[in-house]
């Protein structure tokens, strides 16, 4: 079975509801995105940043900070990286929010035509 971990009451940035309430907006997301993204409820979400809710499966909270790009023990305990360690440009994070906006179609139509002008440039995906 998996343990699940227990979560401040507060919503301060000292707590889970907080913290996830403030990576939420700086990863430019409504509560309904982020719970698209993540598989679980808008009403989760909402539970969570009031401080309403007493624990969280380790799963859902590691896709939780997957999603906002930051680490699950920041997330959790307000410990480690806030931030994902690779650098984005305030251009590149509009960019992402208004990507993360588009429908699964448009997503994969961004994708195709990012592919195609790195081919017909001569430049391949880093990573």
């Amino acid at each position: 079975m998996e343990r699940k971990r227990l979560v401040g009451s507060p919503q301060s940035p000292a707590s889970l509801g907080g913290r996830l309430r403030s990576a939420r907006i700086r990863a430019g997301m409504n509560q309904v995105e982020l719970a698209g993204q993540c598989g679980v409820s808008p009403s989760l979400i909402c539970t969570v940043e009031r401080g309403r809710t007493k624990s969280m499966r380790d799963s859902t909270l590691v896709r939780m900070a997957r999603v906002l790009g930051c680490s699950p023990e920041w997330l959790a305990l307000g410990t480690g990286q806030a931030k994902s360690a690779v650098s984005v440009t305030q251009f590149e994070q509009e960019v992402l929010a208004d990507f993360r906006r588009l429908s699964t179609a448009d997503k994969k139509a961004v994708a195709r035509n990012v592919r195609d002008l790195l081919k017909k440039s001569g430049r391949t995906r880093a990573g």
